[in-house]
């Protein structure tokens, strides 16, 4: 099993459904009641128009019910980069269900699973490499550049974005609790070899995980406003962006999610508990914004 591989199973929560069951049915509930009450989707409805809702990096979808979607809209877009995952959801459907669903495997921030597998096969060659001769300076010089070089790849994606939405349009868009995972697997590498860096190396990168954590939020700053744009555009008639949140703490990509589209655009705003992790006691709130066309 390669690194990614073994990085992507620690990111699988194997409790989740059954955890996330609370949250997922208020979570579907928002959904539901807000398309319902909306007078152009009831009147499309009338029209025997196709209705349709996507799902940005919907996974295995165990925050949302697509059963009870599958009630309401005619076609059901899950989007996201990892295949396995979509795949698992689809077949756990019931028949009339997986009728109504299509997957598209597309990253909202130009980063593929390929791109992911590269960048820490690069980092761990890198430390392995350089053995006993790393030091502080040498390894931050090196992440320096690589989190440069990945800030190009995420710009040279969103000039394609618009791109690749231009030919899609759908009634209702939903993006939650995605962009704080936008970086998430990069920041968790850079840390565990960092902590191995500090444990087997003896070098003192203790104070890596600020730099790191500040340069990942610019390069979060940077491009997902230009995401939430494209997004918003495609949504024929509402779109719900559901982000951790805290008055304390900006959760990293969630917090510049939060604070684009609460200075850009006319949206309302709902608080739903995340029960994320029952057996180890991580609780969230997730702030929902909706924004109507």
């Amino acid at each position: 099993m390669g690194i990614y591989n073994q990085l992507k199973d620690k990111f699988i929560m194997k409790d989740a459904y059954k955890d996330w069951e609370n949250y997922r049915k208020a979570l579907t509930d928002l959904i539901l009641t807000n398309s319902d009450m909306d007078l152009s989707f009831n009147k499309s409805r009338d029209l025997n128009e196709t209705k349709s809702i996507a799902i940005i990096g919907a996974g295995r979808c165990n925050d949302i019910d697509l059963a009870r979607l599958a009630d309401i809209f005619d076609e059901i877009t899950l989007i996201d980069i990892d295949t396995a995952a979509l795949e698992e959801c689809i077949s756990l459907q019931e028949k009339n269900v997986k009728e109504k669903i299509k997957k598209e495997i597309l990253s909202i921030n130009g980063l593929y699973e390929n791109d992911i597998e590269a960048f820490c096969d690069e980092l761990l060659s890198y430390v392995r490499k350089a053995g006993r001769k790393l030091n502080k300076k040498l390894y931050e010089e090196f992440l320096d550049e690589m989190l440069d070089d990945l800030n190009k790849k995420i710009v040279t994606g969103l000039d394609f974005l618009p791109e690749r939405f231009s030919n899609k349009s759908y009634d209702v868009m939903v993006c939650n609790g995605v962009y704080s995972q936008l970086l998430s697997m990069y920041s968790f590498f850079i840390r565990s070899v960092s902590k191995s860096v500090s444990d087997e190396l003896k070098v003192d990168v203790s104070d890596i995980d600020k730099t790191i954590e500040i340069k990942l939020s610019k390069i979060n700053a940077g491009s997902i406003p230009a995401i939430n744009k494209v997004l918003i555009d495609t949504a024929k008639k509402m779109i719900f962006f559901g982000n951790e949140f805290s008055d304390n703490l900006k959760v990293e990509g969630a917090g510049e999610c939060i604070d684009d589209i609460r200075k850009n655009y006319t949206q309302e705003e709902i608080i739903l508990k995340w029960d994320f992790n029952l057996k180890e006691k991580i609780f969230y709130d997730i702030l929902i914004q909706i924004i109507k066309k």
